[in-house]
């Protein structure tokens, strides 16, 4: 079972990925609602994968992504990207795929979600 990290300072979005993640019972989830306190939970909890709100207070998600990314034991943990901030197309275009990079908009379509997760992690 894969263990997933989701990263967004809004309790019901959090509750309703969770839930539709672990109904699959393909991953363990476990939840940060506080951007501040992020990259610690990171580095405790070890996901195999890292769902980050772009949008918080505190930190956003590109500086905790930023902070993975520099870090010689997290440097290739894998993250997907959901914001508010841009439309489903535009979420579409700026995903680079090759690069492993996902954006999703909000609200995500959860079927979506779990494609590119299996396709990360696979």
């Amino acid at each position: 079972m894969k263990k997933i990290m989701i990263v967004d300072d809004e309790n019901d979005f959090c509750f309703f990925i969770k839930k539709n993640l672990e109904i699959t019972k393909l991953f363990e989830v476990v939840v940060c609602t506080d951007a501040n306190k992020a990259f610690n939970e990171i580095k405790k909890e070890k996901p195999d994968l890292v769902i980050l709100d772009v949008a918080m207070p505190g930190k956003d998600g590109s500086q905790i992504a930023q902070e993975i990314k520099e870090d010689p034991d997290l440097v290739n943990l894998p993250f997907i990207f959901l914001t508010a901030l841009v439309t489903g197309e535009e979420a579409k275009r700026q995903a680079d795929q090759s690069k492993r990079q996902y954006i999703f908009a909000k609200p995500v379509e959860i079927q979506s979600l779990i494609t590119a997760i299996n396709r990360i992690l696979n």
